[in-house]
């Protein structure tokens, strides 16, 4: 879950990202009339995978960092548990 919801953070960024490149740089006409035309524009020049060029990548970065923090908070989760038993929560 946290993966979808980051990646789907980064792929709504990528639009914003292509008109800052290309709108208002020097010796470029504005290329797009706002988000949503840059939008259209891709999905009709490049496909979908304009908006996921790039997420395996990212999916190879993220997910080793998610496993440690995981893996982090459970095994303090545990060492807390066993100082102090009446502390667990009663989910």
């Amino acid at each position: 879950m946290l993966f979808v919801q980051w990646h789907l953070s980064v792929e709504a960024h990528k639009p914003r990202d292509a008109m800052l490149k290309v709108s208002g740089s020097p010796g470029h006409s504005i290329a797009y009339k706002g988000y949503w035309d840059c939008v259209h524009r891709m999905y009709r020049r490049q496909g979908l995978t304009a908006f996921y060029r790039g997420a395996g990548v990212n999916a190879l970065r993220i997910v080793p960092a998610a496993a440690v923090q995981f893996t982090a908070y459970d095994m303090l989760k545990y060492a807390l548990l066993a100082l102090d038993p009446s502390a667990a929560s009663p989910l």
